[in-house]
């Protein structure tokens, strides 16, 4: 993905400006608690999204490590877990 480093840093800075809405300083001073919640708010859509897509390819991957064990119950179900995987890839 040649955007990932991209949505790396968005994850980062999503997790930095949610740690300093819990900051005393940051909670005491109005306006800069106001800044740091419109840019929380900004990134919240996008990283959740990309939490999601991280998480799906993490069980695709696992999926696809599992299609060749010997046993064919378990192929099965890494077959069906790809087929279900895939689109929601996509989707995401």
């Amino acid at each position: 993905m040649q955007y990932s480093q991209r949505l790396d840093d968005m994850e980062a800075r999503f997790d930095a400006v949610t740690r300093q809405m819990a900051d005393p300083a940051v909670i005491a001073d109005g306006e800069a608690y106001r800044k740091i919640a419109k840019t929380r708010s900004e990134l919240e859509d996008v990283v959740a999204r990309y939490r999601d897509y991280k998480q799906a390819k993490r069980n695709y991957d696992e999926a696809r490590s599992m299609v060749e064990d010997p046993e064919p119950e378990l192929r099965q179900m890494a077959a069906d877990e790809i087929a279900r995987l895939e689109p929601e890839l996509v989707r995401i």
